[in-house]
């Protein structure tokens, strides 16, 4: 994503739902972690996080750019499975790049479903399916073993969610680029016109739906951890 001016937009918007996390530093589940770069940019933002890829290099390799950050940890395992990894429940869930390389994306809306609460968020990052870059990445990826199944649009990932227990909070477009200099500014205004010819790319939150629980976003969170350290 960073070729597109979206890496980094994409973590500030993850670092920002982090922050503004009511009941304070977050407690944080990344599906579809890769390499755990986006766990690393938040970490000073959050109280624990976890990081699960089906890849056994990449997690490797976050457990090797994370090995000073002991509030950290990776774990090699499909989504699927994470009901069996004893994690416990999540203040946030991010996805970001990984529906998308899916056969069937409401089996890891289910799962990650069982490692929420009433007051978690799960923050999907979408790109558009019409987007240039989209279309593009599915053609090159066609062949390799982790092809891209389909991009989700908004309206999609609702529609997904209301079928695996959540409710569409809110889905708002990413900033294009990089704020740092006026030169990178530049170039995020010119990527942001690019995505008039197939939609931005966007956050898109959904609230877990837990018909047991009355409680509001903003009140505590269950105590403990679920055993995870």
């Amino acid at each position: 994503m960073s070729l597109f001016g979206t890496f980094e937009s994409t973590c500030h918007a993850l670092r920002e739902s982090c922050r503004g996390y009511p009941d304070g530093p977050p407690r944080v589940l990344d599906v579809g972690c890769g390499t755990g770069e986006m766990l690393a940019f938040v970490a000073g933002d959050i109280r624990e996080g976890c990081g699960v890829d089906i890849t056994h290099d990449a997690i490797a390799s976050a457990r090797r750019n994370a090995a000073s950050l002991s509030h950290i940890r990776f774990e090699r395992a499909a989504v699927e499975e994470l009901p069996s990894l004893g994690l416990g429940t999540f203040d946030l869930v991010f996805i970001v790049g990984a529906l998308e390389h899916m056969a069937d994306p409401a089996v890891a809306l289910r799962a990650v479903h069982a490692h929420t609460h009433a007051a978690s968020r799960v923050v999907i990052v979408a790109l558009s399916p019409k987007a240039p870059h989209a279309i593009v990445s599915r053609w090159m990826l066609a062949f390799t073993d982790h092809p891209v199944i389909g991009h989700l649009s908004v309206d999609a990932l609702a529609e997904l969610g209301s079928r695996t227990g959540y409710a569409l909070e809110e889905a708002y477009p990413l900033y294009r680029g990089s704020r740092r200099t006026k030169a990178a500014r530049g170039v995020g205004a010119l990527l942001g016109a690019y995505d008039t010819l197939g939609g931005p790319t966007r956050a898109v939150v959904l609230a877990p739906q837990h018909h047991s629980d009355s409680s509001p976003l903003g009140e505590s969170r269950p105590s403990g951890d679920g055993g995870a350290h």
